[in-house]
């Protein structure tokens, strides 16, 4: 996949990418803004934001229900409250 297409109209709050080596686009870096945990890193033809890059606004019950599924991410500690 070349592309993720977000927009401002979609309800994403997490966004997880990693190792996507041809992911060149997620829409502009304006379209992280409105989410609450973003982590991206070693997705070589995206440069629309400095990797690695994380951004984590969730709090400690909200990353606790999420790490069941992803596990830990990086800059983003259950024992910090956001």
């Amino acid at each position: 996949m070349e592309s993720i297409p977000l927009g401002t109209n979609l309800q994403v709050k997490c966004l997880l990418l990693e190792w996507c080596s041809e992911l060149s686009s997620i829409g502009g870096s304006h379209t992280l803004s409105s989410m609450h945990l973003v982590s991206i890193s070693d997705c070589s033809k995206l440069h629309e934001v400095e990797q690695p890059f994380t951004k984590c606004l969730l709090t400690k019950e909200e990353k606790v229900e999420l790490f069941k599924f992803t596990g830990p991410v990086d800059g983003c500690n259950i024992a910090a409250d956001s």
